[in-house]
């Protein structure tokens, strides 16, 4: 075996390994009895506990299911919308705009979801400031020192 090829299949394994481990780590520590995650209950290990507590608990049952449904819809329209764009990037020729809309196209790849979230941020800030809308969720002076919330990260 090359030493090229066994230092990429190498690193390869460790990347994985440091991806995956975490995961099966969590996985095999949701089946402790304990309320503290360092410590395994030996005596009354492993316990399907939690997760019927979880799948007893209608509101968070209720938001899994909006989230799935709203991934689901947000997901087709990418398609849709990112179908039809590659197709007027393909089929058409140089048209007015296609510098534009290639560079729309690929922002959200090419842009940090940090920086996507600060700007949903503003606009929502600035649209509640101007036509009132969303109600109830934007910033206030007493709220950022009570409660904490993703926005103030």
């Amino acid at each position: 075996m090359k030493a090229r090829g066994l230092f990429t299949r190498t690193a390869l394994v460790l990347g994985l390994a440091f991806l995956y481990l975490p995961i099966l780590s969590m996985m095999v520590y949701s089946f402790n009895n304990s309320r503290l995650v360092t410590v395994w209950d030996a005596a009354h290990s492993p316990t399907l506990k939690w997760y019927v507590a979880l799948l007893s608990n209608e509101q968070i049952l209720r938001a899994a299911w909006l989230s799935i449904r709203i991934a689901v819809i947000s997901a087709s329209a990418a398609v849709v919308l990112g179908t039809l764009a590659g197709m007027a990037l393909a089929r058409l020729g140089a048209f007015r705009g296609r510098m534009l809309l290639a560079g729309m196209t690929a922002a959200p790849i090419v842009m940090p979801e940090v920086i996507t979230g600060l700007s949903l941020l503003l606009l929502f800030v600035a649209l509640q400031q101007l036509i009132g809308w969303p109600r109830g969720w934007a910033p206030s002076p007493s709220r950022s020192r009570t409660s904490p919330s993703a926005w103030r990260t």
